[in-house]
């Protein structure tokens, strides 16, 4: 995890507007703003997720180099472009769906390692639990919207969902080595 995580440093600025609010006895503002800074904090993370694992798909279709390519902008730009929460099936507790969209070994080979990682296993149900939630939240009236999550349960989940993002690029570059080896 990097030490100038956006989510973390957002994490932190909440925290203490919250703790500032209710050491000078502003209960009622402290209330709203931890209901407030949970749904955007929410937001802020599942967009990142966003970011970060199109990026690592984005980079499947580059160069060595790090380059882009035909392949690499057109999956980038059309593919991808506003597509991203199409490549899950946020209902269900596992990443099936999007693993499916790279072939059946791969999805196998993801099975297999999910089987061997409880950290990788917990990462990805909380990756989708966020995923869930924020489509709630946006489709659902947002300013209406129940969230029965404090920050520091969303940050909690934030911490464990992105070991599966961060593994991502790790794990596609391992698809072609078998198991026994890793």
């Amino acid at each position: 995890m990097s030490n100038h995580d956006p989510i973390e440093s957002l994490y932190g600025d909440f925290s203490a507007t919250v703790k500032t609010l209710s050491a000078a006895s502003e209960h009622s503002f402290a209330s709203v703003t931890q209901q407030a800074a949970a749904k955007s904090l929410l937001l802020s993370a599942a967009s990142r997720f966003e970011s970060l694992m199109t990026r690592a798909v984005v980079a499947l279709f580059e160069n060595p180099t790090g380059t882009s390519t035909l392949q690499s902008s057109f999956v980038e730009k059309k593919a991808l472009a506003r597509q991203f929460h199409s490549l899950f099936d946020w209902e269900t507790n596992n990443a099936n769906r999007f693993y499916s969209f790279f072939g059946p070994d791969f999805k196998n080979y993801m099975i297999n390692c999910l089987a061997k990682d409880d950290l990788l296993r917990a990462g990805v149900s909380d990756f989708l639990s966020l995923g869930a939630e924020r489509n709630k939240l946006v489709h659902l009236d947002f300013v209406t919207y129940s969230l029965d999550r404090t920050l520091d349960e969303i940050i909690d989940q934030y911490r464990s969902a992105l070991y599966f993002v961060e593994q991502l690029p790790t794990l596609f570059q391992r698809f072609d080595v078998p198991l026994e080896l890793l």
